[in-house]
């Protein structure tokens, strides 16, 4: 059988551990808007920024 071809079973750590990884990429995108919408002074942006950040 073909290496690529074999199914890979994530463990629960390993799961976990791509998550956090994907939660991380989120905040920093998060981080980034929240800079320019602050240097734009886009308060309606910031609130909703805000909203998001509450969830993490």
């Amino acid at each position: 059988m073909n290496k690529n071809n074999v199914k890979q079973d994530l463990t629960t750590q390993e799961i976990a551990k791509l998550i956090m990884e994907i939660k991380l990429g989120i905040l920093q995108q998060l981080e980034k808007a929240l800079d320019q919408a602050i240097k734009e002074k886009n308060s309606t942006m910031v609130a909703a920024i805000a909203e998001i950040l509450k969830s993490y």
